[in-house]
């Protein structure tokens, strides 16, 4: 019975003891990771700049223990954790990069930092310098074209103003007597001063610089226009080749007449040609002399 009594108390010291010290380990691992140390990571140049084939050197030390990688490869060190590492840069525009440098330890907190590296190598200064070259021939470009587009502007409103200035002065309208044939191009030049619209049976008649100085309106041989009983008529056939504010002065006859522009401060005289029957075969629209 003596025994027993002294195994089971032996029992009970021994897992007392287990528990204690299992508890001491937990709460040492908890009290380490509660103070993991910071791994050593020094950069000798925290700003780099490349050379001309874009390469730049990274140097620093780190804790000799620690692995320690630059964007995502793996840097070697000597035994007092010195290292060099070259970064390479392809791109021929990015005027700067960042590389990342992580060191890591078991039972230590992970140390990053990153290293600002400006490009100056060849391959980017030409593209900056051919950038450059384009931006300032498109520049050059655009200000031409403003300087022409303002320059034809500025011809429109000189052509403008000195087209107004001539309506002032009442010039007369084109395609009509004392008018220019504007139309010319489109007519059939009979002589030197004949040119006639075959659609419309019309002659015009000009003097210098293409003025009309008479428009004969043929009706035909064979019309049935009578002066007497289509007088509204054929003043309508005339007072197309006059200024629309043309009004009738003077009856000379019944198959001629004297007609006033106030606008152009013109006088018109409108003659009848008549057949053999007393038909209107063509009306003469002229300036009056």
């Amino acid at each position: 019975m003596k025994k027993r009594c002294l195994l089971l108390l032996s029992i009970l010291m021994l897992f007392s003891f287990w528990t204690v010290a299992c508890g001491n380990t937990e709460k040492k691992e908890e009290s380490q990771e509660l103070t993991k140390k910071e791994i050593e990571l020094t950069i000798d140049q925290t700003t780099v700049t490349t050379d001309e084939n874009g390469k730049a050197l990274i140097e620093g030390t780190v804790d000799p223990k620690a692995k320690l990688t630059i964007d995502g490869t793996t840097v070697k060190q000597d035994s007092d954790g010195k290292f060099t590492f070259t970064k390479i840069i392809n791109s021929d525009s990015e005027a700067r990069v960042y590389a990342k440098l992580i060191a890591v330890r078991k039972n230590y907190e992970d140390e990053e930092y990153s290293v600002i590296i400006n490009n100056n190598s060849k391959a980017y200064n030409d593209n900056m310098a051919k950038q450059e070259a384009k931006q300032k021939e498109e520049a050059e470009k655009a200000e031409k074209e403003r300087k022409e587009a303002e320059e034809k502007a500025k011809q429109e409103e000189e052509a403008a103003a000195a087209k107004a200035a001539t309506n002032d002065e009442n010039t007369p309208s084109d395609d009509t007597v004392y008018g220019t044939l504007a139309s010319k191009d489109s007519l059939t030049k009979e002589d030197d001063i004949l040119y006639k619209d075959e659609e419309l049976d019309v002659l015009y008649s000009i003097v210098e610089n293409d003025e009309i100085f008479q428009v004969i309106i043929q009706l035909g041989d064979e019309s049935t226009i009578r002066k007497d009983l289509d007088k509204g008529q054929l003043t309508e056939l005339a007072r197309d080749y006059m200024e629309s504010d043309a009004t009738l002065t003077q009856t000379v006859s019944d198959e001629s007449f004297v007609y006033q522009s106030p606008s152009i401060n013109k006088t018109y005289t409108v003659d009848y040609m008549l057949n053999d029957e007393g038909y209107v075969i063509a009306i003469y629209v002229t300036q009056a002399m």
